[in-house]
């Protein structure tokens, strides 16, 4: 008598190591080249940017896309664009020739330019009785009288 043949099946066994996939971030740089930074100032915390406003941060120029309070512009790169590297030296003071002393009793409004502490101040909204640097807001500081 004769066997049937047998009848296997193969088996095949796969394996493949499991994997994380890796998300890639973006990493901010500052601009390449040098761009002359005069009559822009340093950032300032307690102050608000809108967009367009120009600082220097670290000698970089940065300019804000959007409003922004007290965001520092290299590490708050959503809210600020890296211009490039200031040209050195930085002549950032303020033509204050004309412009009033701030008075305490005087109501200002947005845009509005007054001199304390030897210099230059523009009023960001309505403001009456904010000292110039105050931690208000109220005011930004344009740079040292020339």
């Amino acid at each position: 008598m004769s066997s049937a043949p047998s009848s296997t099946t193969p088996t095949i066994t796969a394996s493949a190591p499991i994997t994380k996939s890796l998300t890639p971030t973006a990493t901010a740089t500052a601009a390449s080249g040098t761009v002359n930074c005069n009559g822009v100032q340093n950032w300032q915390g307690a102050f608000a940017y809108t967009a367009g406003d120009q600082v220097i941060f670290n000698g970089q120029l940065y300019t804000a896309r959007q409003w922004t309070f007290n965001n520092a512009p290299p590490t708050h790169t959503d809210q600020w664009t890296a211009v490039g590297t200031c040209v050195q030296p930085i002549n950032n003071q303020a033509n204050c020739n004309g412009v009033a002393a701030w008075q305490s009793t005087v109501a200002y409004t947005a845009g509005n330019r007054v001199t304390s502490q030897g210099h230059l101040w523009s009023a960001v909204q309505w403001t009456q009785s904010n000292v110039p640097g105050d931690a208000s807001g109220s005011w930004k500081d344009l740079g040292a009288c020339a």
